[in-house]
């Protein structure tokens, strides 16, 4: 019932949202791909203790919604079967409501939607797991070269299987600030620190988790970003028996095409 409730939020969100959003006038396609030295979710989880790409595809719409796949594997010689590989598949809404029109609230960006979550074994659907989720953001502009974003967010994944060989339900929340530093005019830092609480899905354990995020951002051409020094730390806050301070380092590149 739980579950049901949580969809059921979510996707009344984004239907009471899509008829408040500021317009866009373009439609954007984004591409991304990275190479990580190995894949840490956010909660401090090792999901795979080797090397992984991890490529990104995908579309806004003018009206704020957007829909995208996103695809991690291994480095090994099973592309499907690797505790690194996955594929998730979502769709959501991301915008700011008009009739907020307080000092503070009316910049407020939100960010609603649900995600399929194809894991562990690639096109098998018995592990698999929906993943509603709603967050929101609001960014201040310190000067011309420094941005700063506190942020808060909610994930509620489920499995679609009562047997899920991937573990039970839970729910993620995650709170910090994102930093960007503008270096140059094609140069920027881009940064964030926050905590994360793992309600124990998946079968993991329940607790606090720190985490410490950064990029150097390079603007190669109009639609190219090459992404160096990708880094992210997590390190438990609570008592885990399950988790250990991680460290992943990487670099990628981002494509980006209007019309």
């Amino acid at each position: 019932m739980k579950k049901l409730v949580a969809v059921g939020m979510v996707l009344s969100i984004i239907l009471v949202s899509a008829v408040m959003v500021k317009a866009d006038d373009t439609v954007e396609i984004e591409f991304s791909s990275s190479y990580l030295s190995k894949y840490i979710g956010e909660n401090g989880v090792v999901w795979h203790n080797k090397s992984v790409v991890q490529t990104e595809v995908s579309i806004y719409s003018p009206s704020g919604f957007y829909v995208g796949g996103w695809h991690s594997t291994g480095i090994d010689k099973d592309v499907r079967g690797n505790d690194g590989a996955e594929i998730d598949i979502y769709l959501g809404w991301s915008g700011t409501i008009e009739w907020i029109d307080t000092h503070f609230a009316k910049d407020v960006e939100i960010d609603v939607g649900i995600t399929y979550l194809d894991i562990p074994t690639l096109l098998n659907t018995k592990g698999d797991f929906l993943q509603p989720y709603v967050g929101v953001k609001k960014t201040f502009v310190l000067n011309e070269s420094h941005e700063v974003a506190p942020y808060l967010r909610f994930e509620f994944p489920f499995p679609l299987a009562e047997d899920s060989p991937s573990g039970s339900w839970g729910v993620y929340g995650y709170l910090g600030v994102e930093h960007s530093w503008k270096l140059h005019e094609k140069v920027s830092l881009e940064h964030a620190i926050g905590v994360t609480y793992d309600g124990g899905a998946f079968d993991q354990e329940e607790g606090f988790v720190g985490l410490y995020k950064a990029q150097l951002k390079i603007l190669l051409a109009k639609r190219l970003d090459i992404n160096l020094g990708l880094l992210q730390v997590t390190t438990p806050i609570s008592h885990m028996k399950d988790r250990d301070t991680e460290v992943v380092y990487g670099a990628g590149l981002a494509l980006r095409w209007q019309f």
